[in-house]
């Protein structure tokens, strides 16, 4: 709508128009005023001439005054645009149907449906009849129905569902990711709802069919299951989860079905692995009586049975503080590992422990190891802790036991007057004893043991002792003693020794005192 003149002599014209048009066209008018829809009616040069109360409503104008006496457009400078385009087509003959946004008077704003006709004005003219409909509602509705089908396709996008709808004839239509993800062509039209079954894998065909058929006879709002396919195109064996809602008349008849399929394969294969991965975890534990947990700043938060089975306490549920688990820790470690656990929760990502703890069912006292992993946050500060508990008991025990020995074997060693060698083959490993080292004249600090031994060797015993070792260290022999001639590094003496050697899980050798 367009107002070209203002002022009083505007008035005037607008005001007789008005009565002209009330005179010549009474029955017209009166219709005009009891349709629910907005009439305008415009002359040949786009001037307002008539607005049927609706029309004043939908403007928010008190009269026709309001609107012509003023520069109040109702349309932007676009839409107006447009507007006197199909004005110009509706003097010429044409019917114009368009479809503008308009701002009312006090800020309102509407959208309508605008059918244009031509119409014959009282002076004889051509003038421009404008028949509008609100339909604010609609639109509103249509533009919510365009950003639910919008969000819809971004899911469908992101996730890869593939949506599907079945009538009463039993054809499905369904979009192309549903026929791309059973590897078939998109046949472009309505296919029967049942045809695609086929790529259904034969182990879970019949009872999918016999479960959507129970839920129908059930009238269930909603079927849910997960399934395997057979791509058409691959081969390959893929998991789907269909996800349906149906519709049924009022006798019970199936009238409609909508749903969505969507792959989950790779959840699938993720939950295979993680069950794998929990039963090698099962089987780990139970062979070793591994313990695992996981702790927060505040405590304990999970954990396995036999992380209270290790201490000798019932199993139970819930978080538990660390002062509550740590009565079981030894008292003579208790401070020692809280000390430990303070620095190393801070300074590690990884970490082992070694303790002991009191059963509290026996008071047995046992020995734990610990190896953890910490996560900390940007701050550094440790905020979780996943670990596991071996009981170490029965190795610290055959070390202590190890350890009395060998230390048994040195004291008598030393008494005898022994020298002992103890070659580990694996880690290409040498240790002398004290005494072996006076034997040979050697000082505490030399180096290459090996080499050094050899020098001692007396070069008309040498490749004899060295075969003998050569094939102790290949297995052809399990042990060799005899006696040999040596040069005393110190002092260039040459002494007899009389040498036992064996192989065994570490070789131990030993080397009678020098003989003159």
């Amino acid at each position: 709508m367009i107002a070209e003149h203002a002022g009083i002599d505007h008035r005037i014209r607008a005001r007789r128009a008005e009565e002209s048009l009330g005179e010549s066209q009474a029955p017209l008018r009166e219709m005009f005023e009891s349709l629910p829809d907005s009439v305008t009616i415009f002359d040949e040069r786009a001037q307002l001439k008539y607005v049927n109360p609706r029309g004043l409503e939908l403007l928010q104008a008190p009269d026709m005054n309001a609107l012509t006496s003023s520069d109040y457009l109702a349309l932007s400078p676009e839409d107006m645009a447009e507007w006197l385009v199909g004005h110009e087509k509706v003097l010429g003959g044409d019917s114009v149907k368009a479809c503008y946004e308009i701002t009312g008077m006090l800020g309102g704003r509407q959208f309508v449906e605008a059918h244009s006709v031509p119409i014959r004005l009282p002076d004889g003219s051509t003038g421009h009849m404008c028949i509008a409909r609100d339909i604010t509602e609609r639109r509103l509705g249509e533009d919510a129905l365009r950003r639910s089908e919008q969000r819809l396709r971004l899911v469908q996008d992101a996730t890869g569902l593939a949506e599907f709808e079945t009538g009463v004839d039993g054809l499905m239509q369904a979009s192309d990711r549903f026929f791309a993800q059973l590897g078939l062509p998109n046949p472009e039209r309505p296919i029967e709802a049942r045809s695609w079954a086929k790529q259904v894998h034969p182990s879970d065909i019949d009872w999918l069919v016999q479960a959507l058929e129970e839920a129908i006879s059930q009238r269930s709002e909603r079927y849910s299951g997960e399934f395997r396919i057979v791509r058409a195109d691959t081969g390959e064996t893929r998991w789907l989860a269909c996800s349906t809602k149906m519709e049924y008349a009022d006798d019970g008849t199936l009238q409609r079905t909508i749903g969505a399929h969507l792959d989950i394969t790779e959840r699938k294969r993720a939950e295979e692995a993680l069950r794998a991965s929990e039963e090698r975890l099962r089987l780990v534990q139970d062979a070793t009586g591994l313990a695992e947990f996981e702790t927060t700043p505040s405590g304990i938060s999970s954990y396995s049975d036999r992380f209270f089975e290790q201490v000798g306490l019932a199993p139970r549920s819930g978080e538990i503080t660390f002062a509550e688990w740590s009565q079981t820790v030894h008292p003579d470690d208790r401070e020692r590992l809280q000390q430990d656990l303070e620095r190393l929760l801070r300074e590690k990502e990884c970490f082992d422990l070694e303790f002991r703890i009191v059963r509290a069912d026996t008071g047995a006292v046992r020995w734990l190891s610990a190896h953890c992993a910490v996560k900390h946050d940007q701050a550094g500060n440790p905020v979780r802790c996943i670990g596991a508990h071996l009981d170490i008991t029965d190795r610290k025990r055959a070390e202590e036991a190890l350890r009395e020995s060998e230390e048994r074997f040195r004291l008598a060693a030393e008494a005898a007057g022994l020298g002992v060698w103890d070659y580990d083959e694996e880690d290409n490993r040498r240790q002398w004893s004290d005494r072996l080292r006076k034997i040979l004249g050697v000082p505490e600090q030399a180096l290459n043991l090996a080499e050094t031994a050899e020098r001692c060797l007396h070069p008309a015993d040498r490749s004899k002792f060295l075969a003998l070792t050569r094939q102790l260290g290949t297995g052809k022999i399990d042990c060799f003693e005899g006696s040999f001639r040596i040069v005393r590094a110190e002092d260039d003496r040459e002494r007899w020794v009389t040498a036992h050697a064996m192989m065994a899980a570490r070789t131990m050798n030993i080397a009678s005192p020098p003989r003159s």
